[in-house]
């Protein structure tokens, strides 16, 4: 088991990977958290596998520069009727000492993220989803608590 995870650390360091410990997110949170930088400014986003798409909170994207890519189409009570739904957006933003352009749809997680925020003291502004995961062949490492990036 340690000539395989000495093995693994040398491909990610030779893959130039960024290690991120997610041990205190996860013990307040239960959930990997990760800081991304927006024009400077540190926002904090949630790893989640269990999305597809990423997104960041209305109130965060009302405040960055963004490009407008167009509307998520949104299927209404179980019909074929499709209406306009959530902007989707191009976002510029850093991570550790990389550059990243992703497609971020718009949500409105006040209520969720306020909770967890109070209930936790973490403030979330978004998610990164699997798109974003397998597109930059990020490893989530639950047994020794990293995020490889």
């Amino acid at each position: 088991m340690k000539k395989t995870r000495k093995l693994l650390k040398e491909i990610l360091q030779n893959q130039n990977k960024q290690t991120f410990n997610l041990e205190e997110s996860l013990k307040k949170a239960e959930v990997p958290v990760i800081p991304i930088y927006i024009n400077g400014k540190e926002y904090f986003v949630m790893l989640d596998t269990g999305s597809d798409a990423s997104y960041l909170d209305s109130e965060v994207l009302n405040n960055i520069p963004k490009l407008l890519l167009g509307y998520q189409e949104e299927i209404v009570g179980g019909t074929a009727i499709k209406e306009s739904g959530s902007c989707v957006y191009e976002v510029e933003f850093a991570c550790g000492d990389k550059e990243f352009k992703e497609i971020f749809t718009e949500n409105d997680f006040s209520h969720i993220f306020s909770f967890l925020e109070q209930t936790t003291g973490i403030k979330l502004s978004g998610i990164l989803g699997t798109r974003f995961l397998m597109k930059h062949k990020c490893i989530l490492d639950f047994d020794q608590l990293v995020f490889y990036l």
